[in-house]
């Protein structure tokens, strides 16, 4: 880490609002702050920044921004997700950490939200409001039901503590087993097909790695009950979205809540925005009026470990598992 006379720069890239880079100037006067936009490009005064906060960059952008840093020790994104910047610092022996915990909470609530309105059919009933048509619809009841959440991490366990609540059965899929709150079942990764085979909903709330992507194939989908649902607020490349279109669409799947897809904004011609049984809301789970500030809060906390010389906080394994 740099010496504390040396008096870093943080160059703070992206999306930050800029109240939250003046309460970060206000919180470490000794530390130097440039912020640049999303599209960059990186000023000369700040090539010597030590310390890269992130913030929505497009993936090139972001990997410019780290080539032209060569003093860089340290990345953090604002984002729970890192599979668009483990590529890019793979190699580098640079520190990169990520917001772990803030976005849980407002995430945790979307899952849970959207997985009652596919229990209580939602959508058929707004679909009728529309139509003028007094029809009543046939719901579930999620007590006694079975959710099982594909990655036992912050989202996957706020999300069970909040799914026990209301009665439901929860079994967790991770690398690892062991107890998570919230979660009546911890199993290893390789059960997923098993855990699909016992769901009445599934959470996809998991990294996007290698072994993660497309793994929501035409075959996990057949493993899944009759009529079970899909909730996902990874990332879209964990789902074949063809494959989860034409089983949403032969009626073996009862309905989807998507957050995430292989492409964003999803595309006017995809096929998703037309099925009835699905929910798409645009990349917004993490939404919450104070989400900034907890985010920011999150950062400092590791920004004063780093001053300090302690060990970081929520850091990614770069050059191994990839989150």
């Amino acid at each position: 880490m740099t010496e504390p006379d040396a008096a870093p720069t943080v160059l703070v890239a992206g999306s930050v609002p800029p109240d939250q880079v003046t309460r970060l100037r206000a919180s470490f006067p000794h530390l130097r702050f440039e912020a640049i936009p999303r599209a960059g490009p990186v000023p000369s005064e700040a090539y010597g920044a030590t310390i890269l906060l992130t913030a929505g960059q497009p993936t090139d952008v972001f990997a410019q921004t780290v080539a032209s840093l060569p003093r860089l020790e340290w990345v953090h994104t604002v984002s729970a997700g890192v599979d668009r910047h483990v590529p890019v610092l793979q190699g580098k022996r640079v520190l990169f950490t990520r917001t772990a915990d803030a976005r849980a909470l407002p995430i945790a609530e979307h899952v849970v939200t959207m997985t009652l309105a596919l229990f209580k059919r939602l959508p058929e009933l707004l679909a009728s409001q529309r139509r003028r048509e007094w029809r009543r619809p046939r719901p579930l009841t999620l007590a006694g039901s079975t959710v099982g959440i594909v990655g036992a991490g912050a989202v996957g366990g706020e999300a069970a503590i909040r799914f026990k609540a209301f009665g439901a059965r929860t079994i967790g899929l991770r690398r690892s087993s062991g107890p998570v709150p919230g979660m009546d079942e911890v199993w290893t990764s390789d059960r997923l097909h098993e855990l699909l085979a016992a769901s009445d909903v599934v959470v996809v709330a998991c990294p996007l790695t290698p072994e993660t992507r497309g793994s929501f194939d035409a075959a996990a989908f057949a493993r899944m009950r009759p009529g079970a649902f899909l909730v996902n607020v990874a990332r879209g490349g964990i789902v074949v979205e063809a494959d989860l279109v034409a089983s949403l669409s032969d009626g073996h799947l009862g309905g989807a809540a998507l957050d995430v897809f292989e492409v964003e904004p999803l595309p006017n011609d995809s096929p998703l925005w037309r099925l009835p049984n699905v929910i798409v809301s645009p990349h917004s789970s993490s939404a919450a009026p104070d989400v900034w500030g907890a985010v920011m809060e999150e950062f400092a906390a590791n920004l004063a470990r780093f001053w300090r010389g302690e060990p970081l906080a929520n850091l990614v394994d770069v050059d191994g598992r990839g989150y």
